[in-house]
């Protein structure tokens, strides 16, 4: 129930950050580009979202797919710096290599595909979970335009801490 929440949370949410768009690009404008990443969720479980499967019709979808590394935080870093776990270094969730911590530690943040696209005039945004390890009182990170972050470090997702745009 949580996944279905977040991820239409997600998808109403995105118009209402940067303005409806018909999804065509315009002359001068780059294309929409929205990226929905999950954890620990099977394939059969998009039976149980229909709203995201009727949101996500006609769009472009890439349906083979290699997993490089089926952790969370090292898989995350894999897709923000577009190198693979043994390049990148982040080999854990948390602790040694691992998290946030390593992520932001080794300059990830600085030269991301996020700061590339916020250099290159897109619109970046973030809503949901970041990086294991991430807490809601630190900074943003640089190249979000919008920022909608929780806590990672509590032991609930229930109860929760938000950071909005820092």
């Amino acid at each position: 129930m949580r996944v279905r929440w977040l991820i239409a949370a997600l998808l109403l949410t995105l118009p209402v950050l940067f303005g409806a768009s018909d999804g065509a690009a315009q002359p001068n404008q780059p294309p929409d580009v929205v990226v929905v990443l999950l954890d620990d969720m099977r394939e059969s479980d998009w039976q149980a979202l229909p709203l995201t499967q009727e949101r996500l019709s006609g769009s472009t979808w890439f349906p083979n797919f290699v997993l490089t590394t089926p952790s969370c935080c090292p898989s995350r870093s894999s897709l923000f710096t577009g190198q693979y776990a043994h390049n990148h270094g982040v080999l854990r969730n948390e602790g040694k290599n691992g998290g946030w911590d390593e992520y932001r530690a080794r300059g990830h943040e600085q030269d991301s595909v996020v700061t590339w696209l916020n250099g290159a005039d897109y619109r970046t945004a973030l809503v949901g979970k970041y990086l294991n390890g991430y807490r809601a009182s630190d900074r943003v990170p640089p190249g979000w335009d919008r920022w909608y972050a929780f806590d990672t470090v509590k032991e609930s997702y229930l109860d929760y801490a938000m950071n909005e745009n820092g």
